[in-house]
């Protein structure tokens, strides 16, 4: 059957509005297609511009989270340092209670000790042994409560310095015999207590917070006697002895 005889026969009215609605479904389904085309293509554009903003802004985040890192890590060190005083107490109590230990053993056992004293050669023996062991037991505890620490280190890394050069040297053949003693490793225990100082959470540092306390009331009650000039020149000195200190 051809095209044409399928709608012979059909009134020729009919037949004209036919081709009046073929044409305009045509008309509409290119204008939907247009329509879609162009969506597309908006779209298209929209995305590809931005792009550019989407990963300036990405960029943007990543660097302030980087930043957010870096300060988050250096406060936590900051912390840390502030938090020196705990491995201070740490020391202080094993070590302060080895020293207390072994000299508590040396004085009830004070006659042996001289004895080996004078087989290692050490003059006055009997002394030295006494003044050893009884440095050693009084300067493990107060190492322990904490009380003049920097004061109490040097004679005990003096103790340990005679150990070494009189006794343990004479069996060191080398640099790792010497890194296997004990001795040096208390005496640079002693070194770092010296210069770090016993802590908050001991008797130095309560009485420090004493002293402190102390001379800021002085300081204060000074102040507020003193006549309107001099607490002038005072506070001028005060200032200027903070910027000299910077």
């Amino acid at each position: 059957m051809s095209r044409d005889s399928k709608w012979k026969g059909l009134p020729a009215s009919f037949l004209g509005h036919r081709r009046v609605d073929l044409r305009r479904l045509s008309t509409i389904g290119d204008q939907g297609a247009q329509h879609r085309t162009g969506a597309c293509a908006e779209q298209e554009f929209v995305t590809s511009a931005a792009m550019p903003h989407l990963i300036n802004a990405n960029g943007g985040v990543s660097r302030v989270n980087y930043k957010r890192l870096l300060a988050a890590a250096a406060e936590l060190f900051h912390r840390l340092s502030a938090a020196w005083w705990i491995p201070a107490l740490l020391m202080r109590l094993f070590v302060g209670y080895f020293f207390m230990e072994t000299g508590w053993a040396k004085i009830h056992n004070l006659d042996s000790f001289a004895t080996r004293f004078a087989q290692w050669g050490i003059p006055h023996p009997a002394f030295n042994a006494a003044l050893s062991a009884y440095t050693e037991f009084f300067g493990g505890a107060l190492t322990i409560v904490g009380l003049g620490m920097r004061f109490v280190s040097i004679p005990m890394i003096i103790n340990m310095i005679v150990a070494i050069l009189t006794v343990k040297l004479k069996n060191v053949s080398g640099l790792d015999d010497f890194a296997e003693l004990d001795e040096p490793l208390y005496a640079l225990s002693f070194v770092w207590l010296f210069f770090s100082g016993a802590g908050w959470l001991s008797v130095d540092g309560f009485l420090k917070h004493v002293i402190n306390s102390w001379l800021h009331q002085d300081n204060s009650q000074g102040m507020a006697q003193a006549p309107i000039g001099e607490t002038s020149l005072i506070e001028d000195a005060g200032m200027l002895a903070r910027h000299d200190s910077h």
